[in-house]
């Protein structure tokens, strides 16, 4: 951990296991909820002010050779709903880590919060872009890349970018 007003508050009914975590930047906070349970996360706090929540019961299971990565860099957040469950060799970016410039030299792709909402599983090898959210209850498919918004609940969706497939769904672990 490197900076200064760095904040890791975690709860001890959660297990964590295969897991390495790093802070590079000053006033960042990481928030693992009560009763979650990962093994082989990697996630990255770079820059200053960013911010990443795991709510109650997040389940991310995954292995130190397929981890998932969450990484919020630039002043941004990235929160995981309550009771979501993330499988192996997921991505989740709040940047595209380079800045790319119009001619005129305005910056057009801005960092930005990632939101993936309650009850919300995310199959083997999804990407989760910049920018995007996820609604509660929403199953995403092995291998999909969500880039943008997933703004029906209850839905399945796939591909590349993700799109709804089906309405009316649910899951249970």
């Amino acid at each position: 951990m490197g900076g200064k007003n760095n904040i890791v508050e975690r709860d001890f009914s959660s297990k964590i296991q295969n897991c390495r975590i790093r802070i590079m930047g000053n006033n960042n906070k990481l928030v693992i909820s009560n009763e979650c349970s990962l093994n082989g996360v990697r996630m990255l706090l770079q820059g200053d002010n960013n911010e990443i929540i795991l709510g109650k019961g997040v389940h991310i299971n995954a292995s130190p050779l397929q981890p998932t990565v969450i990484n919020a860099c630039n002043g941004t957040k990235i929160i995981i709903g309550e009771n979501s469950l993330l499988s192996n060799n997921i991505e989740i970016h709040s940047t595209d880590y380079h800045y790319i410039f119009d001619a005129g030299g305005k910056h057009i792709n801005p960092d930005a919060n990632v939101s993936i909402g309650k009850h919300v599983w995310i199959g083997l090898g999804v990407k989760v872009l910049k920018g995007s959210s996820i609604a509660d209850n929403t199953i995403v498919g092995a291998g999909s890349i969500v880039s943008g918004k997933i703004d029906a609940p209850c839905s399945m969706v796939v591909g590349m970018p993700a799109k709804i497939i089906k309405n009316g769904v649910t899951w249970k672990e």
